[in-house]
């Protein structure tokens, strides 16, 4: 009877250490083992800006969404928008920007099971130079890395020409890291139609600006994903993506804003955002003609372009709420931005105090330029002006038109210019430099201080110095007025109702971080 009772207790202290052990492994992070399973679609309007599945071929921000599913960067962004590692475990800039040392993790595998070394990471930084790849970053690399140098396996220095703050956000986007020994053998279009990479997906098949299939990898270094296959689209029309989306043929798709009212209202789905993609400004292009009258030079008139907007109410009522009144040029994901600033007040009285106070009691006639896309909005500026005595006409060529009239700087009145902070990229030089830095075709018109404000932004390295300097950079750009802020602009998608969970990087304008995304079953 001892026994029986003896093995009885061993038996019941078995199965309570098994319970407790199976409880620890749920309640402790990264411990469970994730089994990816289910499938999602993904529907987005655009085609893919990229040639198959390499990475150094994207042309555009499209094929975003295709390299984060099958390939690794140095670095990595979540949700919150910050840099994570990914290939590289730590990395260090040198003080004076002469160099950036990395320490590789060496845990991740190519999908043939190969490890991922710093003989790969220098074969890609080279290979991104490459012109015949036009790789959209491949001028800029070629520009600012003067060589890569492989210490060991696991350490890679990448030796700068000059500060190149973009270098870590390039790697978290479309920089990435392509294993070197398949690319040898099979060749770069071997290597398009069939990639494989480093990512959470594994390539399945595709046909080129129609469709690209994945299927997780059951093991990866940084995270397994939870649904086992995505497929993901290139659906152009607005209404057949509703469509799909309503049905439960897609799970994601990107909508239009006039379309979100019908997502808020079907039980089928919801919204999701990205939100903080970029920021939208009045620019005073006259300002790119300094000897050429125009009232936009003073700078009350400016002023009072700002206080005549009602940027609430256009942001409600016309944006459909995807996008807010923004305060400043600097991104919540971005040191040195202060989230509680007040954006300029609606309050067309005092526009009209200002116009006369410059000279112009009785307003004066003048041009609202911008493109398709924006139309609606800028015909509600254009009333709003016009409310106060700036009788502007909204003026809105097709869209290859407006662009070639901002590169060759055709408009000397004002218009409704996007600005960065394009994919959501952290460091503040490297969102603003394309539409502040001088040599942008896209910036239009700046000033010495901005743009020596800017470069010093560019050389800092630590938060804080960079909070500092973007901090002082953002008081200037109010200060001048030179540019008055309309609204930070949200990116809708509609998620069907299988989606328990999704979240797209801050600022990033296509889909990514389906690893992180979980279905209903």
């Amino acid at each position: 009877m001892f026994r029986n009772e003896q093995k009885k207790i061993k038996w019941f202290l078995a199965i309570g250490v098994a319970v407790c052990f199976a409880v620890f492994m749920l309640a402790v992070p990264g411990m469970a083992k994730t089994v990816p399973k289910g499938k999602a679609t993904i529907a987005v309007p655009t085609a893919f800006e990229i040639t198959g599945g390499d990475p150094h071929t994207n042309t555009g921000a499209t094929g975003t969404t295709i390299t984060s599913l099958l390939h690794e960067g140095l670095a990595c962004k979540k949700p919150d928008g910050k840099l994570y590692p990914a290939l590289a475990k730590s990395w260090k800039i040198a003080a004076n920007w002469s160099k950036i040392t990395l320490i590789l993790d060496e845990r991740p595998t190519w999908a043939d099971g190969k490890p991922v070394t710093a003989v790969d990471v220098k074969f890609s930084v080279e290979r991104a130079m490459r012109p015949e790849l036009k790789f959209v970053f491949g001028g800029e690399v070629k520009r600012n890395v003067d060589r890569v140098e492989i210490v060991n396996d696991h350490k890679v220095i990448v030796h700068l020409k000059k500060p190149y703050p973009a270098f870590m956000d390039r790697t978290a986007k479309i920089l990435s890291t392509l294993p070197k020994h398949y690319i040898e053998k099979v060749g770069d279009a071997g290597f398009a139609k069939n990639p494989m990479g480093a990512g959470p997906y594994k390539f399945v098949k595709f046909k080129q600006d129609v469709f690209f299939d994945v299927v997780a990898r059951d093991e990866h270094f940084r995270k397994v994903p939870h649904v086992k296959y995505i497929h993901y689209m290139s659906v152009p029309e607005d209404a057949t993506r509703l469509a799909m989306l309503q049905t439960g043929e897609a799970d994601v798709v990107g909508i239009q804003a006039q379309q979100m009212p019908v997502v808020k209202k079907d039980p089928r789905c919801r919204l999701g955002w990205s939100k903080y993609a970029y920021l939208r400004n009045i620019n005073f292009y006259a300002l790119a003609y300094p000897d050429e009258p125009s009232p936009f030079h003073d700078k009350r008139v400016r002023m009072a372009v700002a206080y005549a907007i009602d940027k609430k109410g256009i942001c409600e009522n016309v944006l459909l709420g995807s996008a807010e009144p923004w305060s400043g040029c600097l991104a919540p994901y971005h040191a040195g931005c202060d989230p509680n600033a007040k954006p300029t007040p609606y309050d067309p009285e005092k526009a009209k105090a200002l116009l006369k106070e410059a000279g112009y009691p009785k307003g004066f006639d003048t041009t609202l330029y911008s493109d398709p896309p924006v139309r609606t909005s800028t015909e509600a500026i254009a009333a709003n002006l016009n409310e106060v005595g700036i009788r502007a006409k909204a003026v809105i060529p097709e869209h290859g038109t407006w662009t070639r009239m901002v590169r060759e700087k055709k408009i000397k009145t004002m218009g409704s210019h996007p600005t960065p902070w394009w994919a959501g990229r952290t460091h503040p030089a490297t969102a603003l430099q394309s539409t502040f830095a001088p040599s942008s075709p896209w910036t239009y018109v700046t000033l010495p201080e901005f743009t020596a404000a800017l470069d010093k932004l560019g050389a800092q390295i630590d938060d804080p110095d960079i909070a500092t300097a973007a901090r002082e950079l953002n008081k200037l750009y109010l200060e001048r007025a030179y540019r008055v802020n309309l609204w930070a602009i949200h990116i809708p998608y509609g998620l069907s109702k299988k989606v328990k969970y999704w979240e797209n990087v801050a600022g990033r304008i296509f889909p990514v971080c389906f690893e992180y995304m979980t279905l209903n079953y």
